[in-house]
């Protein structure tokens, strides 16, 4: 408890390693029980090395000990570092952890299971996530690796153009390493993004620009405005409008005007209505009431597909008064009840039943 108390606090972590470290070489009953306490909880790392070390010397014994813990996390965080000691979540260890515990590998286990892999041989990474069915665990397992990749070994992508990693999880880990240079100098990954059609099909240019406008919508703002017409520019000035707009709907209502009559392209308006309807529903209907044109007409049925996504189905009700075209009107109820019935089947059949 002494080295608990002292106030560097690298000189502190390092002293309760040694000291843990020992104690559970030595009696990893008590390392285990001490490691679990109010005091020392904060410290995971603790915790994971004494079972590390406890499976190292005797894992059946670790992992019987871990079975009759009491609590119900206290088991979770055991199964957790018993894991993480075995290295490999596909090893007969492993499969023994599940048995005896009845707990799966959570998502750190998994994610420092693909990391450790590919620190070892990045082919044999590559050739797990080819094995895995598209599905989230795939798309978990990519980002994983992808961010793992992008912040330890930046070098390694360029080697994944030719080691056989199958489209699905290229694309998952391109745009994870893409958010993370975005992070850094968002400027840097819009340029770069911008350059790239795989990287502009992939939504990875999209994102970039996203960060830079929350980082300086001014300067992003100006950039967007400097490209030449096309695709990628109306993505870019949606994800503009959207940052911008999301703060002060206001103010990226009055760009959007300046920039519809300043670039002679009538859908600026709309588009950013659009880009928001999900942070400002409100304030897209009321916008919505006071613009002409078939396009502005779909906006409050955008509106209240959003707020019935949201959970707040009686708003949207309030909103379909707005909508006076026989066909929009149909399609509207039809996506608001298909909604409304997602959290609350009964009053959105109740409320079906009140439509003439």
């Amino acid at each position: 408890y002494e080295a608990d108390r002292l106030a560097n606090p690298a000189e502190r972590a390092a002293t309760l390693a040694v000291m843990f470290e020992h104690l559970a070489e030595t009696d990893p009953s008590s390392a285990a029980q001490l490691a679990a306490t109010e005091l020392f909880v904060p410290d995971r790392e603790l915790h994971n090395r004494v079972w590390a070390i406890w499976a190292t010397a005797d894992f059946e014994d670790a992992l019987t000990n871990a079975a009759v813990l009491g609590g119900e996390i206290e088991r979770r965080n055991a199964a957790r570092a018993l894991y993480l000691a075995t290295e490999d979540i596909e090893s007969p260890q492993a499969k023994r952890i599940e048995e005896v515990l009845g707990i799966v590998p959570d998502r750190l286990v998994r994610m420092r299971f693909i990391e450790r892999m590919a620190d070892r041989s990045l082919l044999d990474a590559v050739e797990f996530l080819n094995a895995l069915p598209n599905g989230q665990s795939k798309q978990d397992y990519s980002a994983w690796l992808g961010y793992h990749l992008a912040t330890v070994n930046p070098g390694a992508f360029d080697l994944l153009e030719s080691s056989g990693l199958n489209g699905s999880s290229k694309s998952v880990m391109r745009y994870t390493r893409t958010r993370i240079e975005a992070m850094g100098d968002p400027l840097a990954a819009v340029q770069v993004a911008l350059a790239d059609p795989q990287a502009l099909q992939n939504g990875e240019f999209t994102m970039a620009i996203q960060h830079y406008a929350d980082r300086d919508p001014a300067a992003a703002l100006e950039f967007v405005k400097s490209m030449p017409p096309g695709g990628p520019k109306n993505q870019a000035l949606n994800a503009v409008f959207a940052e911008i707009g999301a703060e002060d709907p206001e103010r990226g209502l009055t760009l959007a005007r300046q920039l519809e009559t300043e670039s002679g392209n009538g859908r600026m308006v709309v588009s950013y209505l659009s880009s928001i309807a999900r942070s400002h529903p409100e304030f897209v209907l009321e916008q919505a009431n006071s613009l002409k044109g078939r396009e502005a007409q779909s906006l409050p049925m955008m509106v209240i597909s959003t707020l019935a996504y949201l959970g707040e189905p009686e708003r949207a009700v309030e909103a379909l008064a707005s909508i006076t075209h026989p066909t929009m009107r149909l399609s509207a109820e039809r996506s608001l009840a298909q909604g409304w019935a997602r959290t609350d089947p009964r009053a959105a059949t109740a409320w079906l039943q009140t439509l003439p």
